[in-house]
């Protein structure tokens, strides 16, 4: 009791004074510094950890905003160093991570290390979509702002062989993925470092799936960008701007959802997609033992059977019976003709394994960590 009444106070105060100081520096708007006040302290009251999480995401993205500032002002409309992130954007980019901690405070009870036994636990779940889920968050934060730096012209992720200016929504480049990537590593390493003892075997897991995180829902916020958020440059500034003029043409994208609305739903997919990831796991995980279990049963039967004296019911000694040639059954018409339509529908079984084996990367780490050492 009194080790929860001490966190959620230090909670507060530090939720307190990054919502007030975003507010001084122009960061936050009003609301912004509401819904950060808010998000922060539940974080914080859930676990260090998760509070710690939150902040390195926080301070990081703010860091980074600043770096590169002149160039950044000549691409895009209404920079400003420290940005001015709003209600929307901050709910956007910590809502449904903070729903999962909470919901793991609620459910399972403290913090504790992942269990690579049972990652289908609701535990583990839930810690895995909240790595993910700022992984993710990080990953597009870190590829924006230092993507933009690029020295090559980013590449619309729907028409690789097209450049777009640079700040294009959809628009990748081969810095902007490795920061994704730095961002998502960084997040899981920072998730494992904040719990003491420290786990070698959780870190190693954690950066793993921040690392699938970030760069998966980076290149999933490209997508989304590259298709139903819409880019406006400005051939008069030569600046990417956020609504139509008239002397600005779209260059990717359909006006159909704000840049608010993609982070939602890239960060919520990628919070999704972990938990899923490790349920399969846990099945995963759960058939391997049972098969293991049968083989070794198996072959216990075997070496027993082998082990028994081969001798009639009167004790003498059997002679091995030499093996005799069995007559092939003609088949039937029937069977015959269907020959070919078993082997098409096992042609097209092996071929929708190996389209979805790729699928299961992340499942087959987990399932290897799984195994004691």
């Amino acid at each position: 009791m009194w080790e929860q009444l001490a966190r959620t106070s230090a909670g507060t105060l530090i939720a307190y004074k990054l919502a007030t100081g975003g507010l001084k520096r122009g960061s936050l708007q009003r609301d912004g510094a509401a819904a950060a006040f808010v998000v922060g302290l539940l974080s914080f009251s859930c676990s260090i950890r998760c509070g710690v999480t939150l902040l390195f995401f926080y301070k990081s993205g703010s860091m980074l905003t600043r770096v590169g500032a002149d160039v950044k002002r000549k691409v895009e409309e209404g920079y400003a160093a420290e940005g001015q992130r709003g209600a929307a954007q901050v709910l956007a980019c910590s809502a449904v991570g903070v729903a999962a901690a909470v919901l793991r405070r609620a459910l399972v009870g403290p913090d504790a290390p992942l269990d690579f036994s049972d990652l289908a636990s609701a535990g583990n779940r839930l810690t895995l979509a909240y790595v993910s889920f700022f992984a993710c968050c990080a990953g597009d934060t870190w590829a924006s702002e230092l993507g933009v730096l690029s020295a090559s012209p980013p590449r619309i992720i729907t028409q690789p062989w097209r450049t777009a200016p640079a700040g294009t929504n959809g628009g990748v480049s081969v810095l902007g993925t490795l920061a994704s990537a730095a961002g998502g590593a960084c997040i899981g390493a920072c998730h494992a470092a904040c719990l003491l003892p420290p786990s070698g075997r959780e870190a190693l897991g954690l950066v793993w799936a921040g690392l699938v995180g970030g760069v998966g829902g980076s290149l999933l916020d490209s997508l989304l960008g590259a298709t139903v958020q819409a880019t406006y440059y400005d051939e008069a500034s030569r600046m990417v701007v956020g609504r139509p003029t008239p002397k600005a043409r779209r260059v990717a994208g359909l006006p159909l959802l704000s840049n608010e609305m993609v982070n939602f739903v890239s960060t919520a997919a990628a919070a999704v997609a972990a938990a899923s990831a490790s349920s399969l796991s846990g099945a995963f995980a759960v058939a391997g033992c049972a098969a293991s279990a049968r083989s070794a049963a198996t072959a216990s039967a075997v070496a027993a059977a082998r082990r028994l004296p081969r001798r009639g019911m009167d004790g003498t000694p059997r002679r091995p019976q030499p093996l005799r040639p069995v007559a092939r059954r003609a088949s039937s018409p029937a069977i015959a003709a269907a020959g070919p339509a078993v082997t098409a529908v096992s042609a097209t079984a092996v071929a929708a394994t190996t389209v979805a084996a790729p699928s299961f990367t992340t499942t087959a780490l987990s399932a290897s960590l799984a195994t004691p050492p």
